[in-house]
């Protein structure tokens, strides 16, 4: 399976959401090299286990700044996140279920879904976040005055 390449376009510019995203991003491309390299069903059970944890903490950051900023597609962006969740947990439940039935297209969906989400609706989302950042330093520059 061909390993997901993160380049500049997959930016938003705030730094903690890219660096998590990065991190999401090798995580996946660690599950395809192991399935690859045909690892046993728990070393994937487990890594699948953790890329549910860590898309849970880093979506819970992304709604936590939509929020804040009055996001007009929080509630839409949300269910996306839960979807992708519960595919993630759907993809680890087959692969607890019968580990010869996981297709390299299971896993594949994890990465186009992620890459084509931070593509179309977190690039959406971008500028926001980068208000929210700016509003948050200029109220920091006022208080240090």
């Amino acid at each position: 399976m061909e390993q997901m390449i993160w380049d500049e376009s997959l930016n938003v510019r705030v730094q903690n959401i890219d660096e998590q995203k990065q991190k999401i991003v090798e995580h996946i491309n660690k599950i395809y090299q192991k399935h690859a390299e045909r690892a046993e069903p728990k070393v994937l059970f487990d890594l699948l286990n953790e890329l549910g944890e860590g898309l849970r903490m880093h979506f819970a950051l992304e709604e936590k700044i939509m929020q804040q900023q009055g996001y007009p597609e929080l509630i839409d962006h949300r269910k996306l996140h839960k979807l992708f969740i519960r595919k993630t947990l759907n993809v680890r439940r087959a692969l607890a279920d019968n580990p010869d039935n996981v297709k390299d297209e299971s896993l594949r969906y994890l990465g186009d879904w992620l890459l084509a989400h931070i593509r179309s609706e977190d690039q959406r989302f971008a500028p926001y976040a980068r208000i929210r950042m700016f509003i948050d330093r200029q109220k920091k520059s006022k208080r240090m005055r």
